[in-house]
């Protein structure tokens, strides 16, 4: 299954970056959107090889403070009834919650955590496929300002992370973004993530109500439990499965918990498809490992790292069973 963004984050990002508005008409073409919002085109899907290189040319035209700028735009309603939902949860734990379990209805190129820590404390971490692209990383920075900016809009009193941090480098040295998460920022990080403290998350919602919030849930438990039914089991363990390498190989308890199944069920559905969880494991890692080898010139320890796999070694035997080619035969091949 493709991924896609929603075109109302192209049209925030382009307006966030400040271009000239015919520089911007002409962004919005290259990626077949017209000048100007219509209700029919706010539904459409882009996928992220059209998104990523206009968001490239837009950091060429502007600053490493586009994210920052794009944050400050988002509203809440943006995220149409998910963003309702956030809006009357009891506390800023409840509304992220309901953004791990609901962002699919938004996008299906990121996914999200809520990890608890010591002290009641709860990392607020981020998934997204590696694609080793500047504009990839610029979104994701863009998405967590985004979630800060609706908590703040939605919750009482100030909403102030522990810390914030990314996986990469920062775009441009010198940009300073704690002014704007108002915590520590930290870079080249094991995730991207909004840590807060145990406080922090039972900070109550402006219009917490318990009516409206369980009216709006069941909807979104219903449009959930649709889109879902639209994929096939077997997509949505790929989908899970590409969102976690970072973090490792997941368990097969770990997804089925995800889909909201139990282990035994989850396995006895992909037998009748004639599939395995292993089986579908070692294929989503031969995938990335080629596409990152011929499209990339990311090291072969990275990818090792990327696609799963503690030590390059073990990486590269696999990659021999899978393809009998070492990983580098296969990158001077492609």
């Amino acid at each position: 299954m493709a991924d896609f963004y929603p075109a109302l984050i192209v049209y925030r990002i382009v307006a966030a970056s400040g271009v000239p508005p015919e520089r911007g008409v002409q962004l919005l073409d290259s990626v077949g959107l017209p000048a100007q919002p219509q209700p029919n085109t706010m539904t459409t899907m882009l996928s992220p090889q059209v998104v990523y290189p206009m968001v490239e040319m837009l950091l060429d035209e502007t600053d490493a403070s586009l994210p920052i700028r794009y944050g400050q735009l988002v509203q809440p309603e943006d995220f149409g009834l998910l963003g309702l939902a956030a809006k009357t949860a009891a506390t800023l734990r409840a509304g992220l919650q309901r953004a791990v379990r609901y962002i699919y209805l938004i996008s299906d190129t990121v996914t999200y955590e809520l990890r608890e820590t010591a002290g009641g404390g709860a990392d607020f971490i981020l998934h997204r496929s590696v694609e080793q692209r500047r504009g990839e990383w610029v979104l994701n920075e863009a998405a967590l300002a985004a979630i800060l900016a609706v908590l703040r809009q939605t919750m009482t009193g100030t909403i102030r992370p522990a810390r914030a941090a990314f996986q990469l480098d920062a775009l441009l040295p010198g940009l300073d973004l704690s002014d704007y998460f108002g915590c520590s920022v930290s870079f080249i990080a094991e995730h991207n993530l909004l840590s807060f403290s145990e406080q922090m998350l039972a900070q109550p919602a402006a219009l917490a109500d318990v009516g409206l919030s369980g009216y709006l849930e069941s909807q979104l438990e219903s449009e959930l439990s649709q889109r879902r039914g639209e994929m096939s089991l077997e997509a949505q363990i790929r989908e899970v499965i590409a969102n976690s390498y970072s973090d490792g190989i997941p368990k097969m308890q770990a997804v089925a918990k995800r889909l909201g199944m139990s282990e035994r069920t989850m396995q006895r559905r992909l037998g009748e498809q004639g599939l395995s969880y292993h089986g579908l494991i070692d294929d989503e890692r031969r995938s990335l490992a080629q596409r990152l080898l011929k499209n990339t010139q990311v090291p072969i320890l990275d990818i090792a790292f990327l696609t799963g796999f503690s030590e390059q070694s073990a990486f590269q035997r696999a990659f021999k069973r899978w393809t009998d080619q070492t990983p580098l035969d296969f990158r001077k091949a492609a």
